[in-house]
């Protein structure tokens, strides 16, 4: 007899951890799912802990979450900020928000005048000069980048006889888009104002209205193609002509 006692306690605890335990993480389980699961976006999921809560779907510590502007998000980290109600990296912001003054540039222009066969066609490297720009891309009204420069363009014809052609002139870009979120491909509008000057066809004031792309733009470089129409005050039928301009801006320190 106590053979039979001493087996029966030794088998029982093996018999009985050698059977499989559901653990409630489907409706079968009622009672365990009601104790440690809750139903939750099509399925049993566990309870969140007195330190977690739900957040997208996830269990998430509360610790690492904050409730802003009517949701929880992720609270910045070391290198972090928020930026548009969203956390990014310090060095992502600083690229998309921020001023910047006094940046030279160079580039390459092409103007055609209407009457190509009297002057020629010309062109020639482009000072640009960046005296302010600024990029603040949020949902507020208004650009999110502005850009305000100098040029300087002195072109050569295509024409033989024809003398070189000296443009100078103020610019204004301005973004077409309010919030891109990002510092490249941003299509801009703008205008020009200044003057120009040739041996032959004397000297005249001209404004320039234009459209382009700020292919890269940040704080400390800036990539640009643009192109417009020349609407000279005098000569009208000889400097009036299409134009097509690209340079790049660089900071020195």
């Amino acid at each position: 007899m106590k053979t039979y006692i001493f087996l029966f306690l030794f088998l029982a605890p093996l018999f009985a951890f050698s059977q499989e335990y559901d653990y409630g993480y489907n409706y079968n389980n009622t009672e365990n799912a009601k104790k440690d699961s809750v139903y939750h976006q099509g399925q049993w999921r566990r309870k969140p802990q007195y330190d977690s809560m739900w957040v997208e779907g996830k269990v998430v510590y509360r610790k690492d979450y904050v409730y802003h502007e009517g949701k929880y998000r992720k609270k910045p980290g070391k290198d972090s900020v928020w930026y548009n109600g969203d956390v990014v990296s310090e060095k992502y912001r600083d690229r998309i928000d921020y001023e910047t003054y006094f940046m030279p540039g160079v580039g390459y222009s092409y103007y055609s005048p209407e009457q190509p066969d009297s002057t020629g066609n010309f062109s020639g490297f482009t000072v640009d000069y960046l005296l302010y720009a600024q990029s603040h891309q949020d949902d507020d009204f208004g650009p999110s980048h502005i850009r305000f420069y100098a040029k300087l363009n002195l072109a050569n014809s295509d024409k033989a006889d024809i003398s070189k052609l000296f443009v100078y002139s103020l610019g204004l870009q301005m973004s077409i888009e309010k919030n891109p979120k990002r510092y490249w491909l941003i299509p801009y509008f703008g205008f020009e104002a200044g003057g120009i000057s040739h041996k032959t066809l004397g000297n005249t004031f001209a404004f320039y209205p234009l459209a382009g792309l700020h292919v890269f733009a940040t704080q400390n470089f800036y990539v640009n193609l643009h192109g417009g129409y020349c609407y000279p005050v005098n000569n009208f039928e000889y400097l009036s002509g299409y134009f097509v301009q690209g340079t790049v801006n660089f900071a020195l320190w």
